[in-house]
C-alpha cells in the first residue's frame, strides 16, 4: 500500500515539475501580432506554410529565438487562395497557374470551409494563435468581428481561419479579445492597409465613385478614434511593449503597369498608350511603312484622364479586346479619318502577331480598371490622415511607429532613406531578380518580408533596448530568378481575382 501511495506521489510531483517551465522558458517573451494579409504571410494571392514560414512576425520569432512557440494558423500543401476556392499562384514551367481547390458537377467553384480541414493542421490548438494577422481584415474588425458569417466580414472566411471561435476558450472572442488571453510581452500591429487599398484594387471606381458614391475607404476621423480605442485596450488588459507601423502608398504594388506608357507628343497627351502584352512596352506604330508617322496609340478609356492601369486592367484588354480602339473611337478622339484608317491597319497587323483580335465594336477600358490623377490624390491624402493619425497616437500614448512607408518608398529629401532596402518595387515580370513583391502584385514575397521584418526589428531595438540581429535580405532575394514567366498567363490568373491584402 505504501508503495502505491509512493508511486502516485511521486506521479503527482513528476507532473508538477513537467507543467512548470524551466527558467530559460520563463525569460522567453511572448510574441503576438496583429494585422491583415501581409502578417498573416500571403503571397501569390494565396497562404501555405512556407510562406507562413517567410512571414515578417515569423521571422521576428526566430530572431527572438521563439520561434518554436510562435503559433499560426498553418496550412499544407496545395495551399489555400484569395479568393479560398482557388490555389496560391504558381510557376509551372515558365507559365503561372492558378488552379480551383475544388469544382462541383457544372465546373464551378466550391467552397467550402469544411473541406479544407485537411490542410489545417493546427485547426484545433487551443489557445489563441500568436500570429492573429487575417486577410482582408480592416481596423474596424480587430474590436468587432468574429466570423466569416458577421455583416462587415463580408463571407471572408479567413476570420474563422484566424479565431476559430467554435473552440470554446475562443468563442465569441475578437483579435484584441484573443491577444490579450495571450498575456504577450510584445504586440506588433499593422493594420490599416486594407481602409484603403479596397478603393485602389477597384480602381478608385469611376472618376473618384463605386456606384455613384465616393470610393470605399474608412473616414479619416472614424480611423483615428478607432485605433485609439484598440491601442488604450491593449495598453489596458494586456503588458506588451506595443510597436505599430503606418501605411504605405499601394498604388504601386496595385498597378504593376506604372511607368513604362510613353505618350506621343503629338496625338493623346495624357492617355495610356497600347502596349505589347509579351513585353508590356509601348507598341510604335510606323503608319506610313517610311518611319515618318510613328507613333503610339492609346487604349480607349472611359476614364480619359487616367494615369495607371491595374493589372485586372490589362488582362481586360488582352483576353476581352477593351481598350482596343476602332476606327471610329479613334475619329472620335479627333483623328482624321485617313489617319484613322492608317493607326487601325497597323493596329490590326500588331495585334494579330500577338493574338488579339479587334473587336468590331469597341469597348472603353472601364473606370475601375483605371486610376487618375485625381483619384490617385485623393487615396494618397486618406493614407497621409492615416498616418497623421497613427504619429499622434504614438506620441500621446508613448508607442513606437514603425515607418513603413518611407523604409518602403523612400522619405522626401530631408532624408537619405533607400526604397526598399536598394531593390525593386517593380512588378515580378519586369524585375523578378530583384522584386519585392510576390506574383499576385500587392503582397510582398519572401525579399520583402524580410525588409518589413528588418524595419520591425531596428523600432523593437532602438525603443525597447533589445539586440536583435537584424536580417540579411540579399539571402531571400531572387525568388523567382532563373524563371521565364509567360506575362499572358499571369494576367490570365489574375483576372476577376479579389486580391486582399
Amino acid at each position: 500500500m505504501k508503495k502505491v501511495i509512493f508511486s502516485v506521489s511521486l506521479f503527482i510531483l513528476l507532473v508538477l515539475i513537467a507543467c512548470q517551465a524551466p527558467d530559460e522558458k520563463e525569460d522567453a517573451p511572448v510574441l503576438v501580432t496583429i494585422g491583415d494579409s501581409i502578417t498573416m504571410g500571403i503571397q501569390d494571392a494565396g497562404l501555405i506554410d512556407d510562406y507562413q514560414s517567410a512571414s515578417y512576425p515569423y521571422l521576428v520569432a526566430r530572431q527572438l529565438g521563439i520561434e518554436a512557440d510562435f503559433h499560426q494558423p498553418l496550412v499544407t500543401t496545395p495551399g489555400i487562395g484569395v479568393p479560398p476556392y482557388a490555389k496560391p499562384l504558381t510557376l509551372n514551367g515558365t507559365t503561372i497557374v492558378s488552379e480551383l481547390l475544388a469544382t462541383d458537377a457544372n465546373g464551378r467553384p466550391v467552397i467550402s470551409i469544411n473541406s479544407m480541414l485537411p490542410l489545417l493542421p493546427t485547426v484545433a490548438y487551443a489557445e489563441p494563435y500568436n500570429n492573429l494577422g487575417i486577410s482582408g481584415a480592416k481596423l474596424l474588425d480587430l474590436r468587432n468581428t468574429m466570423s466569416y458569417t458577421d455583416p462587415d466580414a463580408a463571407g471572408n472566411f479567413f476570420f474563422d481561419l484566424v479565431l476559430r471561435t467554435t473552440i470554446p476558450s475562443l468563442a465569441g472572442k475578437t483579435v484584441i479579445q484573443q491577444a490579450a488571453m495571450l498575456n504577450p510581452d510584445f504586440i506588433l500591429l499593422w493594420i490599416g492597409n486594407n481602409d484603403i487599398l479596397q478603393a485602389e484594387l477597384k480602381g478608385c471606381g469611376v472618376n473618384g465613385l463605386v456606384d455613384g458614391v465616393a470610393f470605399p475607404r474608412t473616414d479619416p476621423a472614424t480611423f483615428q478614434t478607432e485605433y485609439e480605442a484598440i491601442l488604450t485596450n491593449l495598453q489596458a488588459n494586456t503588458p506588451a511593449r506595443i510597436v505599430m507601423a503606418n501605411i504605405p502608398d499601394w498604388l504601386p504594388f496595385t498597378n504593376g503597369l506604372d511607368g513604362i506608357f510613353k505618350v506621343d507628343s503629338t496625338f493623346f497627351a495624357g492617355h495610356l498608350m497600347i502596349f505589347n502584352p509579351t513585353t508590356f512596352e509601348p507598341i510604335l506604330f510606323d503608319l506610313n511603312a517610311d518611319g515618318t508617322g510613328d507613333t503610339y496609340i492609346p487604349l480607349f478609356l472611359e476614364e480619359t484622364d487616367a494615369r495607371h492601369l491595374l493589372l485586372t486592367g490589362a488582362t481586360a484588354y488582352m483576353e476581352e479586346g477593351q481598350g482596343i480602339p476602332s476606327q471610329d473611337d479613334l475619329e472620335y478622339m479627333g483623328i482624321a479619318t485617313g489617319t484613322a484608317t492608317n493607326m487601325v491597319a497597323a493596329l490590326s497587323t500588331v495585334m494579330g502577331l500577338q493574338g488579339i483580335t479587334i473587336p468590331a465594336s469597341a469597348v472603353a477600358l472601364t473606370g475601375d480598371l483605371t486610376i487618375t490623377e485625381a483619384e490617385q490624390g485623393a487615396a494618397l491624402s486618406i493614407i497621409e490622415q492615416y498616418n497623421t493619425a497613427i504619429s499622434a497616437l504614438g506620441v500621446s500614448l508613448n508607442i513606437p511607429v514603425v515607418d513603413i512607408a518611407g523604409d518602403w518608398w523612400g522619405a522626401d529629401t530631408a532624408t537619405t532613406t533607400t526604397p526598399f532596402g536598394g531593390y525593386s518595387g517593380e512588378f515580378v515580370l519586369r524585375a523578378k531578380d530583384t522584386t519585392v513583391f510576390s506574383l499576385d502584385g500587392v503582397h510582398p514575397n519572401n525579399l520583402g518580408q524580410a525588409l518589413c521584418a528588418n524595419s520591425f526589428i531596428r523600432v523593437l531595438n532602438a525603443e525597447y533596448g533589445l539586440d536583435l540581429d537584424e536580417l540579411a535580405p540579399a539571402s531571400y532575394a531572387g525568388q523567382y530568378s532563373a524563371r521565364a514567366i509567360d506575362s499572358r498567363s499571369l494576367l490570365r490568373s489574375i483576372r476577376g481575382m479579389a486580391v486582399l491584402p
